[in-house]
């Protein structure tokens, strides 16, 4: 009787959700907080890095040999995601490997929302704010490059999306990537110390 009650509570938390970049807000290096809904309407490729990940320092170079072919269709932003990045370490970073573009810091929730596992990830937006593409690691410029060419000549492209290297949203992946998620589990332990304690 339970698992039938736990069961469609599974397939809820399981069901993809649409989600869009649009709705995170980063910090600039200045200090000063924007939102990616300025982006709205373009290519965005959005870089999620830590300047402690060695295939991260490798991968800035190639993006910026690839990007200036780009630069006139892409709107790209690097954004750390590791919370002991400060500001001033991602300058430092920046300064060691110069970038054309945006950088900046976000919170980690954007990696789980998108299953992102690691860094460096490339993630891949249409105009609309769907995940197309989802580059996992260091990619070579020449291969960046063609999934660049790809990504803007198919409207209907689609890479590593669905294939678990980033999957889709879920409604768990959402939970788990708010501040609603360790809030619930201090609720849940508090219920569980309660249970225990009657049943004594």
């Amino acid at each position: 009787m339970r698992l039938l009650l736990i069961l469609p509570i599974l397939l809820i938390i399981s069901i993809p959700v649409v989600a869009s970049p649009y709705g995170f807000t980063y910090l600039k290096l200045d200090g000063t907080e924007s939102d990616m809904q300025s982006y709205s309407g373009s290519y965005l490729v959005v870089e999620l890095f830590s300047t402690e990940c060695s295939h991260c320092i490798d991968y800035h170079p190639i993006l910026a040999e690839v990007y200036p072919n780009y630069e006139a269709q892409i709107e790209l932003i690097s954004l750390s995601i590791d919370s002991d990045d400060t500001l001033d370490k991602i300058s430092d970073f920046i300064n060691d490997h110069p970038t054309t573009w945006e950088v900046g810091k976000t919170e980690a929730s954007i990696a789980s929302t998108y299953g992102v596992r690691g860094t460096p990830t490339t993630l891949l937006f249409s105009p609309t704010g769907d995940l197309q593409a989802c580059l996992v690691g260091t990619q070579q410029a020449d291969v960046l490059s063609q999934y660049f060419d790809s990504y803007l000549s198919d409207s209907q492209y689609s890479h590593n999306v669905e294939d678990g290297s980033c999957p889709s949203p879920t409604i768990l992946s959402q939970f788990m990537g708010s501040l609603l998620f360790p809030i619930t589990l201090v609720v849940l332990f508090y219920l569980g110390m309660q249970y225990i304690q009657k049943r004594r």
